[in-house]
């Protein structure tokens, strides 16, 4: 049954600034939940995310994003009832916005749940749902963090480094994109396929150490003969593991790229557009 115009609950009291952005305590607008979800690091380093669409998409969510920073990815679903959207259609208004809250047709959003992995809320007004589950990274930060230790960021040309002498030294762009060209072509290619740790390529781009064989065990491959990495066997879910990974070395691509003032050939897709359609909030900077 919808709630009446004179019944309208009250808003509650303005929070402190000291939890203004939490998840936790009075109804939040879209905009201001989206400013808390980009703040939500429960249990975290703490850190504002840096929101882009995913491209690719888990359990059904309608919109997946994925945060350049900590690599997190956030599926969200949204629900409203069967008399919403009966109203919605009547009315002919846009899907996000609230139908019942004539004043302005925000959504005054209550937080039903809010943990490391899951947020929840629900309008007062409609009862229209937003639900997030959030995934940690296949590949962990601390792994990207340990290889960057060892290669630098690249500051100065190649012609610089040969005059150097580190031209065979590598950087971690190098490392990255080599890293993700091997991700790429496994998930398309014979599974087969062995790296071969002594090739000049892999000595030069990569280099096998305690950060690389991190990595390449969190994507299971065995090492053979102290010489050879070996993938495992191709699957349906594997396929679809590499390519969360190589997005997540998207991510920390472009990361290090805008930290060292360089030009970056990957680009993904703000979210704040879809965002808009699907909650009912045009926001476009929420740092």
């Amino acid at each position: 049954m919808a709630i009446q115009q004179d019944s309208r609950p009250a808003l509650p009291p303005r929070p402190s600034a000291t939890n203004e952005i939490a998840f936790a305590g009075c109804a939040k607008t879209p905009p201001s939940w989206l400013t808390a979800l980009v703040h939500h690091y429960e249990g975290d380093k703490k850190h504002a995310h840096e929101f882009f669409l995913s491209r690719h998409f888990v359990d059904g969510a309608e919109i997946v994003l994925i945060c350049k920073k900590c690599h997190k990815r956030f599926a969200l679903t949204t629900s409203i009832p069967t008399s919403t959207e009966e109203t919605i259609s009547q009315m002919n208004v846009k899907r996000g916005m609230c139908v019942v809250n004539r004043e302005n047709h925000l959504h005054h959003l209550h937080t039903t749940n809010s943990t490391k992995t899951n947020v929840a809320s629900e309008c007062c007004y409609c009862h229209f749902t937003v639900n997030v589950v959030i995934y940690e990274p296949y590949i962990d930060v601390q792994i990207f963090d340990e290889l960057q230790k060892t290669r630098p960021i690249p500051t100065y040309s190649n012609a610089a480094r040969r005059i150097n002498g580190a031209e065979n030294e590598p950087n971690i762009l190098e490392t990255l994109e080599l890293l993700s060209n091997i991700i790429k072509t496994l998930a398309t290619s014979d599974s087969s396929r062995k790296l071969n740790l002594n090739s000049k390529q892999f000595i030069s781009k990569i280099s096998y150490d305690k950060a690389s064989k991190a990595f390449f065990d969190k994507l299971e491959y065995k090492l053979e003969d102290d010489q050879y990495l070996t993938p495992p066997q191709l699957t349906e879910d594997y396929i679809i593991k590499s390519k969360h990974v190589s997005e997540e070395i998207d991510m920390r691509i472009m990361d290090i790229s805008e930290k060292a003032s360089r030009g970056c050939t990957i680009s993904y897709e703000e979210p704040y557009g879809k965002l808009e359609t699907i909650l009912g909030t045009k926001c476009t900077s929420l740092n």
